[in-house]
C-alpha cells in the first residue's frame, strides 16, 4: 500500500512535470519523466482531474493543467496584499482603541482569521490567526454574509447549524436574517457576547476594486468598553479604518471614481 505522504508526493511531481509543457504529456511519456509505472500515474492523473487540476485532450490525449492552479495561486496572492495593505491600518486601530482588532474571511460558514494585532495591557481574546470559527456568532461573520447578494445569503444560512453556544447566540434563522438587515442598515455589525464570554465585538467589511466585500474587520474587547460614547467612537474608527482598507485595495465609495465596479 502507497503511503499517503508517498502519494502527495508522487502527485506533486505529476503537476510540477505538467507546468513545463503547455500542450501537455501522454500517460506513457509522463510516467518515464516521472519514474512511476503507467498505471500508477494513470491513477494520479484520473484523481487530479477528479479535482479540477487537470484535463485530458480528447484530440490528443494528452493531460495538462488547468485554470485550477492559477485560482489557488490568484487566492493566495490575493490573501497576501490584503495583510501586507491592511496591518498598517489595523495596527493603527489597535493602538487607538486600546483593543484586540482582527481582520477575517468567509470561508464556507466559518470566518478564518488572517491577521490579529492586540494593543498593549488589552484583554486577550482566544482567536488565534489560521482559526476557523461559525461565521453566524461573529461580527465579521455577519457584517460578510450581510454583504453577500441574496440567493448567496439564503444559500448560506440553509447550511448553518444554528448552536446556543452562549446566551445571547442567535439560534433562530428568521432573528439572524433580521440581524443581518440591520447590519446593512448600520454598516457595521455587532457580536453581543454570542462567541467568548465577556466579549464584545464590532465589524465591517472590506471591498476589493470591484465593491465586492472580501474580508472583515473586526474591534473586540471586555462588553463594558463597548457602550455609550465609546462604543459610538470605536465605530467611527472601524468604519475608517475599512474605508482606508478598501480605498487600499482601489475601492471609491464614489460612483464617479468606480466606473463600471459592482458593489455587493
Amino acid at each position: 500500500m502507497v503511503k499517503s505522504g508517498q502519494s502527495i508526493s508522487r502527485a506533486l511531481d505529476i503537476i510540477e512535470s505538467l507546468s513545463k509543457k503547455k500542450e501537455g504529456y501522454g500517460v506513457t511519456e509522463l510516467s518515464n519523466i516521472v519514474g512511476l509505472h503507467k498505471s500508477t500515474t494513470y491513477r494520479i492523473l484520473i484523481s487530479l482531474q477528479d479535482r479540477g487540476y487537470v484535463r485530458k485532450n480528447s484530440d490528443s490525449g494528452k493531460y495538462h493543467l488547468t485554470m485550477r492552479i492559477v485560482q489557488l495561486s490568484s487566492a493566495f496572492l490575493d490573501q497576501v496584499e490584503l495583510r501586507t495593505e491592511s496591518h498598517p491600518y489595523l495596527k493603527a486601530l489597535a493602538m487607538e482603541t486600546k483593543q484586540t482588532v482582527h481582520l477575517g474571511i468567509l470561508q464556507g460558514i466559518d470566518i478564518t482569521y488572517v491577521e490579529k494585532v492586540m494593543a498593549y495591557n488589552n484583554i486577550r481574546t482566544y482567536a488565534q490567526i489560521g482559526m476557523s470559527i461559525p461565521a453566524y456568532r461573529t461580527g465579521m461573520g455577519k457584517a460578510l454574509i450581510a454583504a453577500l447578494p441574496p440567493n448567496q445569503r439564503e444559500e448560506l444560512i440553509s447550511r448553518i447549524e444554528f448552536k446556543p453556544l452562549l446566551p445571547n447566540t442567535l439560534t433562530d434563522p428568521d432573528k439572524f436574517r433580521k440581524a443581518l438587515t440591520q447590519v446593512s442598515e448600520n454598516g457595521y455589525a455587532i457580536d453581543d457576547i454570542e462567541n467568548e464570554a465577556g466579549i464584545r465585538c464590532i465589524a465591517s467589511v472590506v471591498r476589493d476594486y470591484t465593491g465586492k466585500a472580501i474580508a472583515a474587520v473586526s474591534i473586540s474587547g471586555s462588553a463594558e468598553d463597548f457602550e455609550g460614547d465609546a462604543l459610538a467612537l470605536k465605530i467611527d474608527l472601524l468604519k475608517n479604518t475599512t474605508s482606508g482598507i478598501s480605498e487600499a485595495l482601489g475601492y471609491f465609495e464614489d460612483d464617479s471614481l468606480r466606473g463600471n465596479q459592482q458593489v455587493y
